[in-house]
């Protein structure tokens, strides 16, 4: 092989999909247009998707991203979660007395 990866299935030497051998090439004369439009949309379809596995095969973990981490800040947010559902508001002193406080101003007027 060409190239230093032990795979060989990069770039240079991958041939692809067996079924993609024949959508290059051109279409003889007895061959529908949309045949040849067809056949030119899946070659177009199987670069792209080819171009797309490169990108995924060529993506490393992450440090940032590992199980102890996550499951640290999963058991934080779940602590969060308890602490938020037990906690119990004290009434403000205006809040409780709101209907009796606007009792005396059903007289005036409000433009």
């Amino acid at each position: 092989c060409c190239c230093c990866c032990c795979c060989c299935r990069c770039c240079c030497c991958w041939q692809g999909p067996s079924w993609t051998k024949d959508l290059g090439k051109t279409a003889s004369c007895n061959v529908s247009s949309s045949a040849v439009n067809r056949r030119k949309a899946a070659s177009t379809i199987a670069q792209e998707n080819h171009a797309l596995y490169q990108r995924l095969v060529a993506i490393r973990p992450s440090k940032d991203i590992s199980r102890e981490t996550l499951e640290a800040e999963h058991r934080r947010n779940e602590a969060y979660r308890t602490n938020c559902a037990t906690f119990k508001p004290h009434s403000s002193p205006g809040a409780a007395g709101s209907a009796a406080g606007t009792a005396g101003t059903e007289g005036y007027m409000t433009a």
